[in-house]
């Protein structure tokens, strides 16, 4: 790997793993944060809960930075073909913080166009779940399940 694809999948990493604990910060600066910072985060979570959805440019910006290349080898073990619809992928490992669950997005084509089924934790998180719902992630519940099933769509859950 070039020293330059290292950097990439380096930032892709940063950016992953800053994605799942940007809360923690978030919450500090509402508690202790001034005026300016206070309506600063105000507006990005307006903008997270009534307006984010998926990004097709931040999907497609960390599918250029290879994230899953910051990692030796990475694999996608199938029990058989890849079908284009009426597929439901689950992944492990499990948990809120699993970034091969959206990472994989970017490994294969038919995993690009998948329905990314996270938890409602991970969506309503402050700023962390901007990251999800720009990655194209919805909460899992049983009213989208059933609707994304009814169409043949593709799913990813965790």
């Amino acid at each position: 790997m070039s020293k330059i694809d290292a950097i990439k999948s380096w930032i892709g990493m940063t950016i992953g793993i800053s994605s799942y604990i940007a809360w923690i910060p978030t919450v500090y600066f509402i508690l202790f944060g001034g005026t300016t910072i206070r309506t600063i985060i105000g507006i990005i979570l307006i903008y997270q809960y009534f307006f984010a959805t998926k990004s097709d440019l931040f999907r497609s910006f960390m599918g250029w930075l290879k994230p899953y290349n910051y990692f030796n080898s990475t694999n996608i073990i199938v029990e058989e073909e890849l079908r284009d619809n009426k597929c439901l992928f689950g992944f492990h490992p499990h948990g809120v913080g699993t970034m091969g669950f959206s990472f994989s997005s970017f490994l294969n084509e038919t995993l690009n166009k998948t329905v990314l089924g996270a938890s409602r934790v991970m969506t309503t998180l402050p700023i962390s779940g901007l990251f999800s719902k720009l990655l194209g992630a919805t909460g899992v519940n049983p009213k989208n399940f059933v609707s994304y099933m009814k169409k043949g769509k593709l799913i990813k859950i965790n």
